[in-house]
C-alpha cells in the first residue's frame, strides 16, 4: 500500500479515487515523509 494524495482536496488516503470528491489520487508517499522528517528535526531543533 501507497500513500496516495488528491490534488483537489490535498488529504491523504491509501484509496486510488478520493473518497472525498473523487477525483484520482497520486502517489504522494515521499514528500509526505519527507514533510515529517522536516517536521521532527525543527521540534528537535526547537527543544534542545
Amino acid at each position: 500500500m501507497k500513500l496516495r494524495k488528491c490534488k483537489s482536496c490535498n488529504i491523504y488516503t491509501l484509496k486510488d479515487n478520493c473518497s472525498k470528491c473523487g477525483e484520482k489520487t497520486i502517489d504522494a508517499h515521499y514528500k509526505f515523509v519527507r514533510e515529517k522528517i522536516l517536521e521532527n528535526k525543527k521540534y528537535i531543533l526547537q527543544n534542545n
